[in-house]
């Protein structure tokens, strides 16, 4: 299909080796994705690698109006005569000098020097050049700064994803304590961290995160509960004691039930299994009664 497209002139974006490399639904959005991409102008790419970046939104506005201004500036307008003129022209080499690291007092020494040599206009010229070089290194640097931040974020919650699951499907400790075993503990992992639940304004989430959403305050309460109840998640104890001692009196309680409905003997002993009357005395003459 990419081919007759492709050969159509409807996706001319597409290289012979952008097609022959889609192989499944994943490698086709990224074929179209290119053709997207390669259809933005220099504008709308630069905002959106910006904004996908990460990068602050208010730098991205900064930075856009800026640029937008300086390239509405032509060479008409730096060599136009008046006062308009001579403002632009100090204005465009006053900037140039400031992003070189002027002081105010040298900046205005070395514009006064440009306007008496006659020689303004070719430096605001060549200024207008060094203020657009000087802001696109900028707002580049922020792009820069915003994806290597997105990286190391993306990395960090890659290896905190893979200790977590590592903590609660291969850990000894904690789930040991309690009796659970591999499957229930991929249950466990599975619920707070795999995405299975599609939000109205599109975002994916978790089991977990959806109970939260849906029932704030009981999510709030259970949490609390069995944080207080561990000590900060610190000691398991007082849960587990209180399941075993629960486990220990309903093993009680059943012994007792057994010993009430045991059939004694007439003497009001009790009656050991598959034993005849006879063999009950004789094993209580061992024992004892």
């Amino acid at each position: 299909m990419l081919n007759a497209l492709k050969e159509d002139g409807i996706l001319p974006e597409l290289s012979d080796e952008d097609i022959q490399n889609v192989k499944d639904d994943e490698s086709f959005k990224d074929a179209f994705e290119k053709v997207i991409q390669e259809r933005l102008d220099e504008r709308t790419k630069r905002v959106e690698d910006a904004l996908n970046s990460g990068a602050d939104i208010n730098e991205v506005k900064q930075y856009e109006n800026i640029l937008q201004t300086l390239n509405n500036i032509d060479e008409e307008a730096l060599k136009k005569e008046g006062a308009q003129g001579d403002d632009i022209r100090r204005r465009i080499i006053a900037q140039d000098l400031m992003n070189r690291g002027y002081s105010e007092e040298k900046i205005r020494r070395e514009v006064k020097k440009s306007f008496d040599a006659g020689t303004d206009i070719e430096d605001a010229i060549e200024a207008l050049q060094a203020n657009v070089q000087f802001y696109t290194q900028k707002y580049n640097d922020l792009i820069e700064e915003g994806k290597e931040k997105a990286r190391q974020y993306k990395e960090d919650m890659k290896r905190q994803g893979e200790e977590l699951r590592k903590s609660i499907v291969e850990d000894k400790g904690i789930f040991d304590e309690i009796g659970m075993d591999k499957r229930m503990r991929q249950k466990v992992y599975d619920n707070i961290s795999k995405p299975v639940y599609k939000t109205k304004d599109g975002n994916w989430i978790t089991e977990l995160q959806k109970y939260q959403i849906e029932h704030p305050a009981e999510f709030l309460k259970n949490l609390g509960l069995f944080y207080t109840m561990t000590n900060g998640f610190t000691d398991l104890s007082p849960l587990i004691n209180k399941q075993v001692k629960k486990e220990r009196t309903s093993h009680i309680k059943e012994l007792e039930t057994k010993l009430k409905t045991n059939p004694r003997s007439q003497s009001g002993k009790l009656n050991y299994i598959n034993s005849s009357p006879e063999e009950n005395d004789a094993l209580e003459f061992l024992f004892g009664k």
